[in-house]
């Protein structure tokens, strides 16, 4: 019978609860005394996202994350989780579920609205009554499940929707593979990225504050995003991951195509042959490309420690429509690497050949080696291998001082010596 009431709630709950943070309730029947609830289809569970993240980005579970997608990946994923559970709270009135772990936040490939997180399980979920769950002097119910049940609920003292931010700080904790116990020191240099992953990790430890009152919002914690993440502004966004047959599928936001596309057909929209200049069209959309190309390179070279692509090519910039007025991201950070500051050293021979710095076959490079590869791609851009004497061909134009001085930079990007270039800023 408790079961059935349980069901039931269940089904009210999400009938009322008709959001793109939940998932869809589309209808429910009774047959042979059995209750069945037909429900939107969702292809993974987060608990299946967190084990099968460290097999796609070959790490051992227990060690720190190694690679900026799969930091970045993760955030995505947390943001929109807070963002599901912000909804619930701010419902009038607040929706508590009281059973917020992995098991019940479903991961969809349906992404009409960008998204791919969604709550599922009401059957604990509770309307927020100030005067039952907050002031009642009375012993109150021991529901949800252990591991991330909040200590007011687990002592069955009053409690609120901020029951729930306890049991997130967790799950953000197994996405994170972070250990926020008080017995373990955080390390940030063990991290890949100091100070987003210390910002985090302050961040999910106050969300565990054994005084429920004291635990921030959802909204709080979003609020600090661009703190704790990588800005989906420079780098395109990540949607979902699954295995198939030993392969590996990842679900990533789509870009209408790449730089190399745009370097491609850029001279049959605008009527040029190759040896020829740009007119002054081609050339303003070309030194747009380049200026969001090297603001996004700034952006991953300025977190701490910086993040070397290493693999910068035409292919793996990507153009984007409808981005708050960008079009220019970086994909394919599968060789990305943190760079520590007190080394130099690095895998040698990674990336594409026709783009790689020298000194990458020599094994001690920075993230100078991005600005040689950025050299090479300008080249392609403004159309510098198929001219002979470049700053001849462009003598004549109405903007050749301002190409003089491109050409001069793209020069010193292409140094040999990593010291004499200069950096994305």
């Amino acid at each position: 019978k408790q079961k059935k009431q349980k069901i039931l709630k269940e089904v009210k709950s999400l009938a009322k609860l008709d959001s793109e943070y939940v998932v869809k309730y589309y209808h429910s029947w009774l047959e042979s005394n059995h209750l069945f609830i037909q429900m939107e289809f969702c292809s993974q569970s987060l608990k299946s996202f967190i084990n099968d993240k460290p097999i796609v980005f070959e790490r051992q579970p227990e060690d720190h994350m190694n690679s900026v997608f799969e930091y970045f990946i993760s955030c995505e994923i947390f943001k929109e989780l807070l963002e599901c559970v912000q909804y619930l709270h701010s419902c009038d009135p607040p929706v508590i579920h009281r059973d917020l772990k992995p098991d019940n936040i479903l991961i969809t490939n349906k992404f009409r609205s960008n998204r791919c997180v969604k709550l599922c399980d009401f059957g604990l979920a509770t309307e927020h009554d100030p005067q039952l769950h907050t002031a009642s002097r009375y012993e109150h119910s021991f529901v949800g499940t252990f591991r991330y049940i909040a200590p007011e609920v687990y002592t069955r003292r009053k409690y609120n929707y901020k029951s729930d931010i306890f049991s997130l700080s967790l799950i953000g904790e197994e996405i994170f593979s972070l250990d926020l116990q008080p017995s373990t020191s955080f390390s940030a240099q063990e991290s890949l990225f100091n100070s987003s992953t210390i910002c985090l990790y302050k961040t999910l430890q106050s969300m565990t504050n054994y005084e429920f009152r004291q635990r921030p919002e959802c909204w709080e914690v979003l609020a600090k995003h661009n703190e704790w993440s990588i800005d989906k502004n420079f780098v395109v966004k990540y949607y979902n991951s699954w295995s198939e047959e030993k392969h590996v599928f990842i679900h990533m936001e789509y870009c209408c195509q790449t730089l190399g596309d745009v370097i491609k057909d850029k001279a049959i929209v605008f009527g040029r042959q190759l040896p020829e200049a740009m007119n002054l069209y081609e050339y303003f959309i070309s030194c747009e490309i380049l200026r969001e190309h090297l603001q996004c390179l700034q952006y991953i070279h300025k977190l701490n420690p910086p993040v070397i692509h290493r693999d910068l090519k035409p292919a793996n910039i990507l153009i984007v429509n409808n981005n708050n007025n960008r079009f220019v991201k970086l994909g394919d950070f599968v060789v990305a690497t943190d760079h520590g500051m007190t080394s130099m050293s690095h895998t040698l021979n990674i990336g594409s050949l026709q783009y790689m710095a020298p000194e990458v076959f020599q094994s001690r490079y920075n993230t100078k080696v991005d600005i040689y590869s950025l050299a090479v791609i300008s080249q392609h851009l403004f159309n510098l291998f198929n001219i002979e004497k470049p700053q001849e061909t462009y003598s004549l134009t109405t903007f050749s001082a301002n190409f003089h001085k491109l050409y001069q930079i793209i020069k010193q990007m292409s140094l040999g010596l990593a010291d004499d270039r200069p950096t994305s800023g």
